[in-house]
């Protein structure tokens, strides 16, 4: 049961990761100025996506809360820290 929360946090994690690359594979030619609005999109996106997914998985009662939140927040938090970088990046070869 602990496993299963973990594997199942880690991909609820992910999914905001994918969210986060969606929107910047879909908004390439975006301009600079702009550019800030996305990331903020993207940032309030993500935050919904997390909130939702913790109300669904916890209400559903099929999953351990501690180690789901704890898979959930470390691979969110790693995709903040992944998009911090693309994001760099992308400012700075424009």
């Amino acid at each position: 049961m602990v496993t299963e929360s973990i594997c199942f946090g880690a991909l609820a994690g992910l999914t905001t990761v994918a969210i986060s690359e969606w929107l910047m594979l879909r908004s390439s030619v975006v301009a600079m100025r702009d550019f800030w609005k996305l990331s903020l999109t993207s940032s309030a996106l993500r935050a919904v996506c997390v909130i939702a997914i913790l109300v669904v998985a916890l209400e559903i009662g099929h999953m351990d809360p501690a180690p789901f939140t704890a898979a959930l927040i470390v691979v969110y938090l790693g995709g903040i820290l992944f998009e911090a970088r693309r994001y760099r990046h992308r400012i700075e070869t424009r």
